[in-house]
């Protein structure tokens, strides 16, 4: 991975060369010369997905909305906004990341995007129902970004 001010094409170590590449994780987090996030809310939104499916087959089983909500916001929501306090504070950022959070949340209460839009219901209406904390405010009261 190289900036604008790295001339040359080449880049030697010891006489090995060292293979370009785009972007790299680092401490799971995937970083490029672009800062775009593009790629790294796709692997967020993977990651609270991936944290969520042992959960699943638990949540269905439990009646109490304050349990599950705990669970949630215990594994899914820290796997959605891990190194989030390091990105740049934009409404596309945080659009990604409320989807991603609205519809685990309705997976979680067994609704489908339609079923919620048929009962009337706002994705507030279902944080009331599973007492969850919000993304937006887990990343403004957890990190100096937003």
């Amino acid at each position: 991975m190289k900036d604008g001010l790295c001339d040359g094409e080449r880049i030697e170590l010891e006489g090995t060369q060292i293979a370009e590449t785009i972007s790299y994780v680092y401490l799971g987090r995937s970083l490029n010369m672009d800062n775009d996030l593009k790629e790294e809310l796709g692997r967020r939104r993977r990651a609270a997905w991936a944290a969520f499916g042992p959960l699943r087959e638990a949540t269905v089983q439990l009646t109490d909305h304050e349990l599950s909500a705990h669970l949630f916001d215990s594994t899914v929501l820290p796997a959605l906004c891990y190194a989030a306090e390091t990105w740049s504070n934009t409404a596309a950022t945080l659009k990604s990341l409320r989807t991603v959070h609205r519809a685990v949340e309705r997976c979680l209460l067994r609704y489908k995007q339609h079923t919620q839009l048929q009962a009337g219901l706002r994705s507030s209406d279902l944080r009331r129902i599973t007492i969850q904390r919000n993304t937006y405010r887990k990343l403004s009261t957890d990190g100096p970004a937003i």
